[in-house]
């Protein structure tokens, strides 16, 4: 992977530390770095960027959704969510939040945090 850091670009070798990485060290890295990078048990993965293509899919198909659901008097509402540990011992959660983006502004529909993580968060 190849970073700016300290506006000085950077190589970093990331198999050399997998495994080892902190929460306090995964958090340093994500606020350098506008890249897509995912946390798990002491390993970082940096996810590719989206293409095109990619972005032009999700759109279609979200448009789609969104003509199905309105026809039956339904919104479509995006949810967000991010893994977290809490507690000592520590155990992982997911915080899930559901957004009406059809409100101007949008709008904040539910938050809640569960311990099912396995249930809305997919592992390989």
């Amino acid at each position: 992977m190849r970073m700016a850091l300290a506006n000085e670009m950077t190589d970093i070798d990331l198999d050399v530390l997998q495994g080892t990485w902190s929460v306090a060290q995964y958090l340093a890295l994500t606020a350098q770095t506008n890249r897509l990078i995912e946390y798990t048990d002491g390993v970082i993965e940096v996810l590719p960027m989206p293409t095109d293509k990619h972005q032009a899919m999700l759109e279609v198909l979200f448009l789609a959704l969104r003509a199905h659901v309105e026809r039956f008097g339904g919104k479509v509402r995006f949810a967000y969510q991010s893994r977290f540990q809490i507690g000592d011992p520590p155990k992982t959660c997911l915080v899930r939040v559901f957004v009406d983006v059809d409100s101007v502004p949008p709008v904040v529909v539910t938050v809640y945090r569960t311990s099912k993580v396995a249930k809305y968060w997919r592992t390989r």
